[in-house]
């Protein structure tokens, strides 16, 4: 019966005049030959050939006010129902008649007269639900873009659900059109127009693409944080793989510089979901989201892994980056480290907390990823710079990096494979931790 309230208009046929002539309710069920449930039912057949003057009032109002769905009548018997519909007037509204069997005379006049739309061959049970997919198709179709608030506030309701998956797709998917259409806009040089402020122009570049991938961070960066059970990782690794593609191919003239930045909202996802995922103990999902999705190198023709095509160094420009007007002045040693830092600071505040543990979790992330690049990839790779292993990264009593002690007291063990050894055989992952830190040193101005 659905939600709402509703009316037998036979037993009280003032009831709707009264309370329920609203268009605005949510759901009302006028019971035209009364209710089962009562003794004064309409079911011969004079009792179906005609009715009082205030129902026929009310049958006026709904055929003249409203479209009319009708399934299933064959309109043999209803005699005043018949009439009533005959003298609808108007055509303001349409008029559709499923049926599983070929229209009467009766109800084939009805249809005629009115125009209505017949739906032949189908059951209420099929007629229906597929309407309903239809409407929320066309819904869909016509919704403006959703807010940052808005998409958020609709992941949240959608992440319980593992039937969900195609609608959080579908959600994430319309981020991810939006910040692709933003990278292609780039083009493959370096506009023109501006060589004459290039730093400016790239300092311009990267806000715009740090724009257009705002939602679909947030998006990400709540759904890592919010799904504890890892019901929807699938889709977290298959965003960064769809950005990992939108990256612009080099044909015909291009900017090396220029196009490698087509990678920057592929970056922000990939460490937002590293912070959010370290913050929150799901630093395997970081490590997912790290190694399965790849991308072909057009220079050596062969896939790199997530983290090694989106190091921060390969990304972003070392010089174009210290000269951009917001990092100038403050003559950085690690700029591409500090562009990305500030930059998701604002982004992720709502999932990590306020400036102070943003900045924890981002040095905590940086050493994650030279872990990741030292442990996870063949032969290792080496590590970007970065304050996680500049000279405030080490401590001075004991020589040893402040974030590698830090893993070993909060990190997530289980994710990395670090296993207890057994007494007297040499600790492997300890090993390899101290050789990681014999590389950071190198960064260490003091060492």
């Amino acid at each position: 019966m659905g939600t709402g309230a509703y009316v037998s208009a036979r037993t009280q046929p003032n009831r709707w005049v009264d309370e329920y002539r609203s268009i605005h309710a949510g759901c009302t069920v006028v019971k035209i030959h009364g209710d089962y449930r009562s003794l004064n039912q309409r079911n011969t057949l004079g009792e179906l050939s005609e009715y009082s003057d205030v129902m026929r009032k009310l049958l006026d109002e709904i055929f003249e006010d409203y479209g009319l769905v009708i399934n299933g009548w064959s309109a043999d018997w209803d005699h005043a129902l018949v009439d009533a519909l005959r003298g609808r007037r108007s055509r303001r509204y349409p008029l559709y008649w499923s049926t599983l069997t070929t229209l009467g005379n009766t109800a084939a006049s009805v249809a005629q007269q009115h125009g209505a739309g017949v739906v032949p061959g189908v059951t209420a049970d099929e007629f229906f639900p597929d309407l309903v997919h239809r409407l929320e198709s066309l819904d869909a179709l016509s919704s403006p873009p959703l807010t940052e608030e808005m998409a958020t506030a609709r992941l949240k309701k959608l992440l319980p659900y593992r039937e969900s998956f195609i609608e959080i797709r579908d959600l994430l998917n319309e981020e991810i059109n939006r910040v692709q259409q933003t990278i292609q806009s780039r083009g493959s040089v370096f506009p023109e127009s501006r060589r004459e402020d290039a730093p400016q122009a790239y300092q311009e570049s990267c806000l715009q693409l740090r724009e257009a991938s705002r939602i679909l961070v947030r998006l990400v960066a709540t759904g890592v944080m919010l799904d504890r059970d890892r019901i929807h990782t699938d889709l977290w690794v298959w965003a960064v793989q769809r950005l990992l593609k939108a990256r612009i191919l080099n044909s015909g003239p291009y900017n090396e510089t220029w196009v490698k930045l087509s990678h920057y909202p592929a970056l922000l996802l990939l460490r937002a979901i590293a912070m959010v995922a370290v913050t929150h103990g799901r630093e395997d999902v970081f490590i997912r989201a790290a190694t399965e999705p790849t991308w072909r190198h057009p220079s050596v023709d062969r896939d790199l892994q997530a983290l090694l095509a989106l190091q921060d160094d390969y990304v972003i420009d070392h010089e174009w980056a210290k000269a951009m007007p917001r990092l100038k002045e403050m003559r950085w040693l690690y700029p591409a480290s500090e562009l990305v830092s500030a930059d998701l600071e604002n982004l992720l505040a709502d999932c990590i907390g306020d400036p102070s543990e943003v900045e924890t979790a981002t040095r905590r992330t940086e050493y994650r990823m030279a872990m990741a690049l030292q442990f996870l990839f063949p032969g290792g790779a080496r590590p970007c710079g970065g304050r996680y292993a500049g000279e405030r990264a080490w401590n001075r009593s004991t020589k040893a990096n402040v974030w590698e002690e830090d893993f070993r007291n909060f990190g997530d063990r289980e994710a990395w494979g670090w296993t207890d050894t057994p007494e007297g055989e040499e600790d492997s992952f300890d090993a390899r931790l101290r050789q990681l830190s014999e590389v950071l040193k190198r960064f260490d101005r003091w060492s």
